[in-house]
């Protein structure tokens, strides 16, 4: 699976608020109202980010463990204890669910996006805007911890600090000096 790229993020969210913005002129045209997010979608879309994001916490203790026991193993203290792994059907399961929450997220923000540009471009400007705005925040607040937390579940690169380092570094020095 590709990571997740923002420029891809960016299209779905323009996307989203161009049809929603010809929906909703279409549906005002016809006499309908514009619809506006209550309060459960404003609270409900960051939580469900935060939410994503604090879930990858033992992700990131493993990390840092490994980063310390690699630190310490160069430093010559062979006493520390690796620590247990990660659950790797635990690690790909909250990246698909990271990966999803972005995509949704920013059809969210297309959504809301298309709905406060109706609503500040109508002649009467009512107080409903500020629940759009709000979940456009919301929106925003989701997508970007969904964002972080694909990050954090990503494997790392060979160039990066891990104990893995130490045998890629040999490999890599056999195949610099080929006998």
């Amino acid at each position: 699976m590709k990571p997740t790229k923002i420029l891809s993020l960016v299209i779905a969210a323009a996307s989203a608020a161009i049809a929603t913005y010809l929906l909703i002129r279409l549906a005002v045209a016809s006499g309908f109202q514009v619809p506006v997010a209550n309060l459960n979608l404003i609270l409900v879309l960051p939580i469900i980010g935060l939410i994503v994001l604090a879930m990858t916490w033992p992700i990131i203790r493993y990390r840092r463990a490994i980063s310390d026991l690699a630190k310490a193993t160069a430093a010559g203290n062979p006493g520390v204890k690796r620590p247990k792994r990660v659950d790797p059907f635990y690690a790909v399961r909250l990246l698909l669910l990271a990966k999803a929450s972005s995509i949704s997220g920013a059809l969210f923000i297309g959504w809301h996006l298309g709905a406060v540009a109706i609503q500040a471009g109508l002649p009467v400007v009512t107080e409903s805007i500020w629940l759009n705005f709000s979940a456009l925040i919301g929106s925003l607040i989701m997508t970007a911890c969904a964002v972080i937390a694909e990050l954090i579940c990503r494997i790392r690169q060979s160039g990066d600090v891990d104990l893995a380092a130490g045998e890629s570094g040999k490999a890599s020095a056999t195949e610099a000096n080929p006998a």
